[in-house]
């Protein structure tokens, strides 16, 4: 009998890019607007995302939830195309 494999836990520690695709930004609307310290493994920085959660915790949204984001959409417009 084969022992069962447990399944692998959900990624914790995040590459920049793998950071704004968590949080469904722009990679450079990622750096300009999100101030979390990222970690040092060695040589590779990484986010970890108990550190994304409490940054989005902390976000506090406008009255008009289109106030201030035009940019960011225009921004995430530019980069798809």
């Amino acid at each position: 009998m084969t022992p069962s494999r447990l399944p692998l836990p959900a990624r914790r520690m995040l590459t920049e890019q793998q950071a704004a695709d968590y949080l469904s930004i722009p990679v450079s609307t990622f750096r300009r607007l999100v101030k979390v310290q990222p970690v040092k493994l060695g040589t590779r920085t990484r986010f970890d995302v108990r550190d994304l959660d409490r940054f989005l915790d902390g976000v506090t949204l406008p009255t008009d939830p289109m106030d201030g984001l035009e940019g960011i959409f225009d921004e995430a417009e530019g980069a798809r195309h």
